[in-house]
């Protein structure tokens, strides 16, 4: 797997997992770091995208979820 790929999907899980533990908890309180890393996750796949189409790579895979 090519590296910004396994980045923006490391990025991506991580965001997923921060999520999941907020539901778990019932912290509301920290809603907004799980959505910042998801905000986060989704910029660098879009910036890890728009390089791959600027040096004519292939996409990286598609997000996972």
């Amino acid at each position: 797997m090519p590296a910004p790929t396994y980045r923006t999907t490391y990025l991506e899980r991580r965001a997923q997992l921060l999520h999941r533990l907020v539901d778990a908890t019932g912290d509301e309180s920290s809603r907004y770091l799980a959505q910042d890393a998801e905000d986060r996750a989704a910029a660098a796949r879009a910036g890890a995208e728009a390089l791959a189409a600027e040096c004519g790579d292939a996409k990286p895979a598609p997000r996972q979820g």
